[in-house]
């Protein structure tokens, strides 16, 4: 675990402090990014490479990337989960016309390590789960939703396939869209 004592006792503090004075809902951003630090770690054509061509070595590096994002987690939910609305995660999977990777690598490489930390969300808190993923991700709501996604941000509309009426007429009842 990355998150130390001082730093969940200070995160306890204020979330409890904010639910108690305010009548605003509260949202806690925690990342548990594994996409991009993965791109971040290795460099992002090397861990594209790496991910097509390398799977043992992509697998336990979203594998250990997944039990730091837990343990982190687990703790964080300790601390603020009572109190939280909403909690926050982000991983871009999106580029302007697309995705970064094809759904179907997505759906066996990545989405299984997505569904346990969104799982763990859920069970350790109330808070609903926003997902932060720029550019066109609109061949991944359907995934996103599956594994307990219930906000997407941004509805970037100028990526292929993210207009709002489509997005709501497809999705509405299923997710929230925030922001754009």
């Amino acid at each position: 675990p990355r998150i130390g004592a001082e730093e969940l006792e200070f995160l306890h503090r204020t979330a409890r402090r904010l639910y108690e004075r305010t009548d605003k809902a509260l949202f806690g951003w925690f990342n548990g990014s594994i996409f991009e630090q993965s791109q971040f770690l290795c460099g992002w054509d090397e861990f594209m490479v790496r991910l097509a061509a390398d799977a043992p070595f992509s697998d336990r590096l979203l594998e250990k990337l997944t039990e730091a994002a837990l343990a982190d987690l687990g703790l964080y939910l300790q601390a603020v989960g009572p109190y939280l609305e909403a909690v926050g995660f982000g991983d871009d999977f999106g580029s302007q016309g697309g995705l970064q990777i094809s759904p179907a690598m997505f759906r066996e490489r990545v989405k299984p390590h997505l569904a346990r930390i969104y799982a763990a969300a859920h069970a350790g808190s109330k808070a609903k789960v926003f997902l932060h993923s720029c550019g066109s991700v609109v061949e991944l709501i359907e995934d996103f939703i599956e594994i307990g996604v219930n906000v997407l941000n941004p509805v970037q509309t100028s990526a292929a396939g993210m207009e709002p009426e489509g997005l709501k007429r497809r999705f509405g009842g299923q997710m929230a869209f925030w922001g754009g």
